[in-house]
């Protein structure tokens, strides 16, 4: 007769739906109460476990809430209830934030205040659901009629077990977050030339004016989403939607001198050069604070991104950023792990020479050595590989030499 082992353990990998592994998620096993860390490939184990008991393993990620969201999710979100493009199951389960079972416009608000940091946007939202692996849907198109298999339960240990254990970040339908990691940006790199917009200040009356952001080339855009720091001064009395369909006052989030927008739709809007995203009515006080135009920024509270309806995502930048040469090399994102983009604008043909640099001054290695490239935009992708740091980026064109700091974290 077949004699039961004594003892027996349970080993697992937890991952996301494309297979990518999940490190450091915190692995409970009850009724014992031991934990485990998964390691850079997924992996947990629980040893020498006393068998023929009934055992639970629950999942746990200290995760930054909004890694992975982006306005190009909300995209996809359009296109599901409008039934041009369905999700998967995974995906219908990523997007029902406020877990009602269901994936519906109330979703979406939920989505656009948290992309937008707006205070409280984040309450009782739980940011990660662990799954069994193992369990099938009988109706893909509503993952929650049999209920959610939420962790491990293993009725009778027996022998030996392994389970796999499916990861979904609440909110990432597009899979664009960087393995539930909180220390880096959700975009990984940008894959086209950089969305380039205009600021442009007219005035109305006395000490009001109005602020104009435009684009300054003709493109096609599904959604976008950045964030403005205003001069010291400057008091926004009021955000005034363009053509753009849909566009509210809903869509701007304004804390003290730093307004946060996004803006999306379920397919592409061809813009013309100078089309009007929105304007801001301003009240600035005095010629003092007028002169200050040059101190509007794009700041980095939220993630500037454009998107195709394809997911084809652009780094948004402001015309001003390329009028000064110490802003002529990004880096995206920084502090960052993997997937990091190098981008700089030539306003002309350049032998172009990029390398990377320890904070000694030791020449890594060349990404590029006198390269002859034309005018335009040059982006170039960091190599894996490298250890965590801090380095350096140097951009030599010939006429000018730009270094710029980068992290790299583990």
């Amino acid at each position: 007769p077949y004699e039961i082992a004594q003892e027996a353990s349970i080993e697992g990998r937890v991952r996301r739906p494309n297979h990518t592994p999940i490190s450091g998620v915190t692995a409970t096993l009850q009724p014992t109460g031991l934990t485990q860390i998964t390691d850079a490939d997924g992996h947990f184990t629980f040893e020498n476990l006393p068998t023929e008991q009934a055992y639970t393993i629950d999942f746990e990620k200290d995760d930054n809430p909004i890694n992975g969201l982006t306005t190009y999710d909300l995209v996809l979100a359009a296109k599901h209830i409008l039934g041009t493009s369905p999700l998967n199951p995974y995906q219908l389960v990523a997007a029902d934030i406020n877990q009602s079972q269901s994936l519906t416009v109330l979703d979406m608000v939920f989505m656009r205040k948290i992309i937008l940091n707006i205070p409280g946007a984040l309450e009782g939202i739980e940011p990660c659901l662990f799954i069994d692996g193992a369990h099938s849907f009988s109706n893909p198109a509503n993952p929650w009629e049999d209920g959610l298999p939420i962790g491990i339960s293993i009725d009778n240990l027996i022998a030996n077990t392994a389970v796999d254990v499916i990861g979904i970040r609440i909110g990432d339908i597009s899979g664009n977050s960087i393995p539930f990691t909180s220390e880096e940006s959700p975009q990984g790199r940008y894959q086209t030339d950089p969305v380039v917009l205009a600021a442009s200040l007219k005035k109305i009356e006395n000490t009001q004016y109005q602020l104009d952001i435009r684009t300054t080339q003709s493109q096609k855009l599904a959604a976008y989403q950045f964030g403005l720091t205003l001069p010291s001064g400057w008091r926004i009395k009021n955000i005034r939607s363009s053509g753009l369909p849909g566009l509210t006052k809903e869509h701007f989030f304004l804390e003290e001198n730093r307004l946060s927008t996004c803006w999306y739709q379920a397919e592409d809007l061809a813009l013309a050069k100078g089309s009007l995203l929105f304007s801001l009515m301003i009240e600035i006080p005095s010629a003092k604070a007028l002169s200050l135009l040059d101190d509007l920024k794009l700041n980095e509270a939220l993630n500037r991104l454009a998107y195709r309806e394809n997911g084809q995502r652009s780094l948004i930048l402001l015309s001003s950023e390329l009028d000064n040469p110490e802003n002529q090399l990004y880096l995206f994102p920084n502090p960052g792990k993997e997937n990091i983009s190098i981008s700089t604008y030539l306003a002309e043909e350049a032998e172009v020479s990029l390398a990377v640099f320890g904070l000694d001054g030791r020449k890594i290695f060349d990404l590029l050595s006198c390269h002859k490239v034309e005018k335009g935009w040059l982006n170039q992708t960091l190599p894996e590989g490298m250890r965590d740091g801090v380095y350096l980026v140097k951009l030599s064109t010939g006429r000018e030499t730009v270094v710029k700091k980068l992290i790299l974290l583990q």
